[in-house]
């Protein structure tokens, strides 16, 4: 079946006449008489009653034409699609960040990029450690950011290095590890831990760094946001990342043993030919001003105290972030 014989017969079947759907559909009368004639063939029975004065459709016509006018609506809606990707007044971009990656750090590089792709849309969905390469490779995502405590990466994926930062311990206001100015590793390793599930960077803390002495997880959660409501509740602490707003009821302190860092990366799949706004979206990454968006975080911190100023509530409980300029 192809798609002008589809084409001929939804012609057809509005007029009921061979020769104005031949003239509505530009081809010669024999032309559209023979690709329906292969339609019906294809689908084996009749489709029209062919009458001098007066032709209808057959039961088998009636029946198929719902369906064949959907398709072809869906074929000239892909084609239009196809059309403004092309002349990019539509992009599509898909970015996975996994458990300890704020969005927040992505507002300022979309918004650069929305003035280069006016029609983009970002979707920005949560991702596991351990398969956030298998969505990269399997094409579920463009791209991902991560920690480079994930360690070894397949052979496919690049990695890009966009900012150092420190990781900091979070807890309730008003809490005894809150009276302190930093934490201490004995204070750290009898303490009641928040975790984000399958994250890299409490693996490396656990393991590397506190040669596995870290409690065990009291409540576990997918990401940044859940786990912060937690430590509000006082119910355990939590690393959070530098450039990560936290909520108003808790506070951060430096540990104290050590400065415990980590390096964000920019992963994609190298090789594979990037959209437009893939590419875009990797050069602004690799260009943007890091620096100053982690001073801007810096200053969110309140002298002497490590308590993090307000947030909305939109900015409190992202879950998918889908932007649409």
């Amino acid at each position: 079946m192809e798609f002008h014989q589809i084409r001929y017969f939804v012609a057809l079947a509005k007029c009921m006449n061979f020769t104005r759907a031949a003239e509505q559909c530009n081809v010669s009368q024999p032309a559209l008489t023979k690709s329906i004639q292969k339609l019906e063939y294809e689908l084996g029975g009749a489709l029209v009653f062919r009458e001098r004065h007066l032709s209808q459709l057959t039961d088998l016509g009636k029946l198929m034409l719902p369906t064949l006018e959907r398709t072809l609506l869906a074929v000239e809606e892909a084609r239009a699609n196809a059309k403004k990707f092309k002349r990019k007044k539509v992009a599509i971009l898909r970015v996975a960040l996994t458990p300890m990656i704020s969005a927040s750090i992505l507002a300022q590089p979309i918004a650069a990029l929305t003035t280069q792709l006016p029609g983009l849309q970002v979707d920005l969905v949560d991702a596991e450690s351990s398969n956030v390469f298998e969505g990269l490779l399997s094409g579920d995502v463009s791209a991902a950011l991560g920690s480079s405590c994930i360690g070894p990466t397949p052979e496919r994926i690049e990695r890009f290095s966009l900012f150092r930062e420190r990781v900091f311990v979070a807890c309730a206001e008003g809490s005894r590890m809150a009276e302190e100015a930093t934490v201490s590793l004995k204070d750290l390793r009898s303490a009641k831990w928040l975790e984000a599930i399958d994250c890299e960077i409490y693996r490396a803390f656990r393991e590397q760094l506190c040669e596995g002495q870290v409690a065990q997880p009291g409540h576990r959660a997918q990401g940044l946001q859940h786990l912060q409501h937690l430590v509000s509740a006082n119910l355990g602490v939590m690393l959070t990342p530098e450039h990560a707003p936290a909520l108003p009821d808790a506070v951060v302190r430096p540990i104290a043993d050590f400065d415990f860092k980590h390096t964000v990366e920019l992963f994609v799949v190298g090789g594979r030919q990037y959209s437009p706004a893939l590419d875009a979206f990797i050069k602004i990454c690799r260009q943007f001003d890091w620096q100053t968006l982690l001073t801007k975080a810096q200053a969110r911190i309140a002298p002497n105290t490590g308590r993090f100023t307000a947030m909305s509530r939109r900015q409190r409980d992202p879950e998918v972030v889908r932007i649409t300029a």
